[in-house]
């Protein structure tokens, strides 16, 4: 008996292997998504939630390089409320991560003739591998103020009455230190010289308070600030 099926229409064919290939690919971009948006410490805990499923068993952990210390060691500067009067308006500002952006404080006279700022570290990762060294200095719109610190990281926590060979993670100064008038308004942050030390460097061995940052190759060298803070002196009028 003869077939008497109808040929199969080219057209449709093409249609029918687009619509498939669309369709696989939504499924992809979906499943992989985006991580432009994803918060450092997320990505952290995703790759080794990922690394200990996989059958091979846990993949080794990627070399250290200055890159990780300027995406996990966060620098926020701050200027405490309780210091100033009911009549201070405070305003911290911060990313849609909960990250520290910015701090603004605008002050009604009479004005202090101090306004102490505090800058805390917060690290995300451990560097035992290959300790930081961070050499920072207090900028006044953007001059030296003389006020700088040194501290060494090694650790990502240090819990309470464990002594480990890491620096101070919190400083504090008086932002307006050497002023002899107010400006209308005074910007204040920190810039951090970071070093990344040598593969096996033994941190309770580490000079840091004396460590040459030039020591390290640029490429283990950068620049970091903290978020700025801004203080406004209104004139009462």
């Amino acid at each position: 008996m003869r077939d008497i099926r109808p040929e199969a229409d080219p057209r449709r064919l093409l249609f029918g292997s687009v619509c498939a290939a669309v369709a696989i690919l939504v499924v992809l971009v979906g499943c992989s998504g985006g991580s432009r948006d994803r918060d450092p410490a997320e990505i952290l805990v995703a790759d080794a939630a990922r690394n200990s499923a996989s059958p091979a068993g846990p993949q080794l952990t990627p070399s250290l390089n200055i890159g990780d210390v300027e995406a996990l060691v966060r620098l926020s500067l701050k200027a405490p409320a309780e210091q100033f009067p009911p009549t201070a308006e405070v305003e911290p500002m911060e990313t849609r991560k909960g990250h520290l952006a910015a701090w603004y404080v605008t002050l009604k006279p009479p004005h202090p003739k101090s306004i102490n700022v505090t800058l805390d570290i917060t690290v995300m990762r451990d560097f035992s591998e290959r300790p930081v060294v961070l050499e920072l200095e207090l900028l006044r719109d953007d001059q030296p103020t003389g006020i700088t610190w040194r501290t060494m990281i090694s650790r990502q926590f240090i819990p309470a009455g464990t002594e480990v060979p890491d620096g101070p993670r919190s400083f504090q100064a008086d932002m307006l230190q050497g002023l002899t008038e107010l400006p209308s308004s005074v910007l204040a942050v920190v810039r951090a010289r970071a070093a990344l030390t040598p593969k096996g460097t033994d941190p309770a061995a580490l000079d840091w308070e004396h460590f040459d940052m030039n020591s390290v190759p640029p490429e283990d060298r950068s620049v970091m600030y903290s978020n700025p803070v801004r203080v406004t002196f209104e004139n009462g009028s």
